[in-house]
């Protein structure tokens, strides 16, 4: 475990584990333990159907790195928060539902859900604001929102149910019962673009098969779509060969895009339907069976087998995935035999990091299959960072599939058509980013992702300056605004001042005067920065040149005063050639002489030329002071 892991030791016969690792493999983010002093994560014997069905569960995150949990325990002490729906633990094995937050140190909520029998939930989904979660109970005490599909338990060794909770509180919103007065389970729930929610699982009941969809009646794996309110049914129907025991433990399960159904389980294999462009049209009758259906379960679109054939293929528990584009990734064991030297019958891609079983017992097999059923696009975005101040910017990032077109919106009126961008939010608040990507050769031509954008407040204020006058002491102030106390003055990055009003003399030159801020509620920073030119104050350091190149190369082509400023300085100054002609006249000490007569563009000769300059008023130099010297005119 982590450093700062909501639970460091371990405790009980069985602790779950929950681990975050960086996104190349290499660093452990964070680690903790989650469980009390019996058995956590640990599937209860009245509910094991299939071999190892002790360990299943399921771990998924939200768009803001949150981890919602769903599993199973028999400890009493097992953590839950304050208003959980339910916050002791009833007889024997309960469900459990675990938000984390996504650095694994709070436990943000969790709650029991469990009665006078065996409770244990193993899928769990998003959908809006709600955790939907899946699973399967011999409770027959389990209480549930006003009008739920089945509020009653509907009898046999255990049920199915589904329960919808806040994915804010954890406050439960609905849920119901599922399945017949036999036994039943549900393994695996999903969504579908229109917030539909499908379960698959088993039954050793009869479930009436909706008209019109594919299946046979009376076999034993099923499937059902329901409201997201879970008080009504779309549909439903069961597939598979066997009419009197269920043959596939469901493994993976998903709801594409275009509604397309899929589903992957394994088990006793034979006499399953096939298509004709099945990838593996023989079992030995111990294989893994790959499912799709169409939007609503009417037709089958393709159906094949995967495994060796002599090796009984399966999974220990868990789950695998499907990605909304129709690819399962599936982790499995595979080639089993009974003793060396080992089987090889798996089959393995050409270039595959392991091509050979290196061992005489099961071994791991991994595999990515592609159904290549259609052309769907999707929208998907991250931003960060996740939290933001008002005139921040913020980072959207684009992990859609390429689609033709892409529009955001902003939920402040600005948008834009270009594939990533960044945003300014200038005022607080909660905005409601859309991301639409479109492709009207897709099947379902448009898809959509909001996200919810928090902008909290920046700080505000200002600074005023006042200089005394031609020298270089200034007064600062930070005038009054929306700001912590705890603030600090820097000038040229050094700590100046942490007073509302303070001194200061400056060094010659140009000068950085920063104030960094704070909000007074929210976490939120920012500075305020003037630059003070103190050149523009009288040094008293009188600069006078005494040649000049007026040859038009940019270069020292006119003269002027340096040195003084007019705010603080008044002049009169002249130039004369050797014979006391006036040159050129001036009162303005920002005029230059370019080597002219009087004003007009008739160029003076090479050579020298005679100046007067008197301090009319100034601050350093004497006046009525008058200072004279020569210039060398020089081409």
């Amino acid at each position: 475990t982590t450093a700062n892991a909501y639970k460091k030791t371990h405790s009980g016969s069985t602790d779950i584990l929950i681990g975050k690792i960086s996104a190349n493999g290499t660093t452990l983010i964070a680690s903790t333990l989650l469980g009390g002093s019996n058995n956590d994560g640990f599937n209860a014997k009245d509910l094991i159907k299939n071999y190892a069905d002790d360990f299943r569960g399921d771990i998924i995150t939200d768009d803001f790195g949150n981890v919602y949990i769903a599993s199973t325990t028999r400890s009493s002490n097992f953590p839950t928060t304050a208003g959980a729906y339910q916050s002791s633990k009833s007889l024997a094995n309960d469900a459990v539902l675990v938000k984390l937050n996504s650095n694994l140190q709070n436990v943000l909520f969790s709650t029991f859900i469990g009665g006078a029998g065996e409770d244990a939930a193993y899928s769990v989904k998003l959908l809006n604001n709600s955790v939907f979660i899946g699973g399967g109970t011999s409770s027959n005490n389990l209480t549930w929102p006003p009008n739920s599909l089945h509020s009653n338990y509907l009898g046999g060794s255990s049920d199915g149910f589904i329960a919808e909770f806040s994915a804010d509180s954890g406050k439960i919103k609905s849920g119901t019962y599922y399945g017949t007065g036999t036994y039943d389970q549900i393994y695996f729930i999903e969504t579908d673009i229109d917030g539909r929610i499908y379960a698959t699982g088993q039954t050793e009941g009869t479930l009436n098969r909706s008209a019109s969809k594919f299946g046979k009646d009376n076999s034993k794996q099923f499937l059902t779509c329901v409201k997201n309110t879970l008080d009504s049914s779309f549909w439903q129907t069961t597939f598979g060969h066997s009419t009197s025991l269920p043959e596939l433990s469901p493994s993976a399960f998903m709801v594409d895009n275009c509604y397309n159904i899929y589903f992957s389980g394994w088990g006793a294999t034979n006499n399953l339907v096939t298509t004709a462009n099945a990838f593996q049209k023989i079992t030995d009758n111990e294989d893994f069976y790959l499912l799709v259906l169409d939007q609503d379960a009417k037709n089958l679109v393709y159906a094949t087998y995967f495994g060796g054939n002599e090796s009984s293929d399966h999974v220990d528990g868990g789950t695998s995935r499907f990605d909304k584009s129709g690819v399962v990734y599936q982790s499995v064991c595979s080639s089993c035999p009974q003793a060396p030297p080992g089987l090889q019958d798996f089959p393995v891609t050409p270039g595959a990091a392991y091509t050979s079983n290196a061992s005489y017992r099961c071994s791991n097999a991994s595999f990515k299959f592609d159904f290549e059923i259609t052309y769907a696009i999707n929208a998907n975005f991250t931003f960060s960072p996740l939290k933001i101040c008002n005139n921040d910017t913020i980072r959207f990032t684009n992990l859609s599939k390429p689609g033709l077109k892409y529009r955001w919106d902003f939920g402040d009126g600005d948008t834009s058509v270009n594939f990533n961008e960044t945003h300014k939010y200038k005022s607080e608040g909660s905005y409601s980013v859309t991301l639409t990507v479109t492709d009207p050769v897709s099947c379902n031509i448009s898809a959509i992702k909001k996200l919810i954008v928090k902008v909290e407040k920046s700080p505000t204020g200002k600074i005023s300056i006042k200089g005394e006058r031609c020298s270089k002491n200034y007064e600062f102030t930070l005038e009054d605004g929306e700001y912590d106390p705890n603030y600090k003055w820097l000038i040229n990055g050094t700590e100046a001042s942490n007073s509302k009003t303070f001194k200061k003399e400056l060094e010659a030159g140009i000068s950085n005067v920063l104030v960094v801020l704070k909000h007074p509620i929210y976490d939120c920073y920012d500075s305020l920065k003037i630059q003070v030119n103190t050149s523009n104050d009288s040094s008293g350091n009188l600069q006078l040149a005494n040649i000049i190149t007026p040859n038009a190369d940019g270069k020292n082509d006119c003269f002027k005063i340096a040195g003084i400023s007019a705010i603080c300085n008044e002049i009169k100054f002249s130039i004369y050639n050797r014979w006391g002609e006036l040159l050129f006249k001036t009162n303005d000490i920002n005029d230059c002489w370019e080597a002219t007569v009087q004003g007009t563009t008739t160029l003076v000769p090479d050579g020298t030329y005679y100046y007067i300059l008197e301090m009319v008023r100034s601050t350093n130099i004497n006046p009525k002071e008058k200072i004279t010297g020569t210039i060398n005119v020089i081409r």
